[in-house]
């Protein structure tokens, strides 16, 4: 990639340094190096600017806005996907738009404020509904439901589950399935209704099992095992335990 980077320079190929750069980018950060990931990105953005690639632009503020909030650092979180946000909207990008209404809201949710969040997946979803964008309709359901389940609306939240949950298998997306599946069994843990919970953990223990997600198969088995130990199962809990 750096080869990549100076061929580009060398032949004055801003366009081609752009792309250089964010690849460059998205290795030092996929490798953990963090400061060379904003540093390599910072100077990818600074082109697309000069290029005036309102896209490329938008999509580089996104990309920046995500490291911080992976790094934990909310308020750039938000700045850069707001940043994001203005551009998107100045070009009239608004599939981008949604997906970045929703990121602002998971920013919300990280900071434990449900209904800030809930007021950014309201603006999300409609966009993303006219695009017939179901993979990211489900995600933003799912992320609307946990915002319900954190304000206590049980009912909205298991409604907005189950949506989720409904349209992932319709498309056939697991990941979606399992999550949507792994709300559930929150929610109703949540209400006290401990068999619909155990349920759905287990539907969702074995969606997680055919993906072969071996990480998320052990938190599926450690909160079965929580629920057993709930319903008074010591000796399935203790099964679940291990095999998690």
């Amino acid at each position: 990639l750096k080869q990549s980077l100076a061929e580009a320079r060398r032949l004055g190929n801003e366009d081609g340094e752009a792309v250089a750069l964010n690849n460059l980018a998205l290795v030092y950060r996929d490798i953990g190096q963090s400061q060379q990931a904003f540093d390599a990105m910072e100077q990818a953005l600074s082109k697309r600017r000069a290029l005036k690639d309102e896209a490329g632009v938008a999509d580089l503020l996104r990309e920046l806005g995500g490291i911080y909030q992976g790094l934990g650092d909310y308020d750039r979180a938000e700045s850069y996907f707001s940043q994001a946000l203005d551009t998107q909207k100045q070009f009239g990008d608004e599939h981008g738009q949604a997906l970045t209404h929703n990121s602002l809201g998971v920013v919300q949710m990280n900071r434990h404020e449900a209904e800030a969040a809930l007021r950014e997946f309201d603006q999300a979803l409609p966009l993303i509904q006219k695009f017939d964008d179901r993979r990211g309709e489900v995600t933003i359901r799912s992320n609307m439901a946990n915002a319900y389940l954190d304000t206590d609306r049980l009912e909205d939240a298991v409604a907005a589950f189950n949506r989720s949950l409904s349209l992932a298998r319709q498309m056939h997306y697991l990941d979606g399935e399992a999550l949507a599946l792994h709300g559930l069994g929150s929610v109703y843990e949540r209400s006290q209704d401990l068999d619909r919970a155990l349920d759905s953990y287990r539907q969702g223990l074995k969606v997680w099992h055919d993906l072969h997600a071996v990480e998320s198969e052990a938190k599926a088995h450690a909160l079965i095992a929580k629920v057993e130990r709930k319903q008074g199962n010591i000796e399935g809990a203790k099964a679940d335990v291990e095999e998690s």
